[in-house]
């Protein structure tokens, strides 16, 4: 009997043995899965690379437009406006050292001197309350000005005397901004030129900060110099107008006067 159960058992095992030994398909659910996730899995790395493709390509369109650069730039060129030395005439010697004064610094004090009407109050000017007093007023004004001349004349001097180098720095850096070969443009060369022109920019800025300073000086004496002639005409009016109130007989009143002497 049990040999019987066995020999029907191996009949009934014998099609799926004789499918697996020649051709037949045996499905395996657990491996199908796993391809499944694997196929799945795969689209998805394509998908990245593809991603990433798209990011280089448009990195370098972007690194490939900041790399070119215009190949004319004539029409951004301007004209240099050049500085202006003093050129006085002289005459007797008053002026012999201005032109040197004014354009190089050269013994400044000495060609003011020339050029200005020296003052010399008495010694009893001294008497003369300081803040008080048209005479103390005036004698400030001008040693004000005998003060504030020649630093600004020192000022013009150094505007010139600095112009040409910075002429020259300016010339170089027009003429590489002027360049149209790749040596001076790529984008490092450029930030250097922007840079350059920042710093020049403010260097002429400090020769202008300095002849600002100069001229507002000289205008705050000649303010002053005008409100001392203002208040020297005030005052003057204030002690007539007093003395016209107060005397006992007012001025114009001469004819009364005379009668009743």
């Amino acid at each position: 009997m049990r040999k019987r159960i066995l020999v029907l058992g191996s009949m009934a095992l014998l099609p799926a043995v004789l499918a697996a030994q020649f051709g037949g398909i045996v499905s395996d659910p657990i491996q199908e899965g796993h391809s499944a996730e694997q196929l799945v899995n795969d689209i998805q790395k394509i998908n990245q690379l593809i991603r990433t493709y798209n990011q280089i390509t448009a990195t370098y369109d972007q690194i490939a437009y900041a790399a070119t650069y215009l190949r004319q730039k004539n029409a951004w060129l301007g004209i240099a406006t050049r500085m202006v030395n003093s050129n006085t005439l002289g005459g007797f010697g008053e002026t012999a050292g201005w032109n040197n004064a004014a354009n190089m610094g050269v013994n400044i004090p000495g060609a003011y001197a020339n050029a200005t009407y020296a003052m010399t109050p008495p010694p009893f000017y001294s008497n003369w309350p300081i803040g008080n007093s048209i005479q103390s007023a005036i004698m400030a004004s001008v040693r004000i000005l005998d003060g504030a001349n020649p630093a600004a004349l020192m000022s013009v001097a150094n505007a010139r005397m600095n112009q040409p180098q910075n002429d020259l720095a300016l010339s170089h850096l027009e003429a590489q901004t002027q360049d149209a070969t790749a040596q001076t443009n790529s984008e490092v060369d450029q930030l250097n030129l922007a840079n350059g022109g920042i710093v020049l920019l403010n260097r002429q800025l400090q020769t202008l900060n300095s002849l600002s300073a100069a001229q507002t000086e000289g205008q705050l004496v000649a303010n002053k110099v005008q409100r001392d002639v203002l208040a020297d005409a005030i005052n003057f009016n204030g002690q007539v107008d007093s003395a016209t109130a107060n005397q006992a007989t007012a001025w114009g009143g001469s004819a009364n006067t005379i009668t009743t002497w």
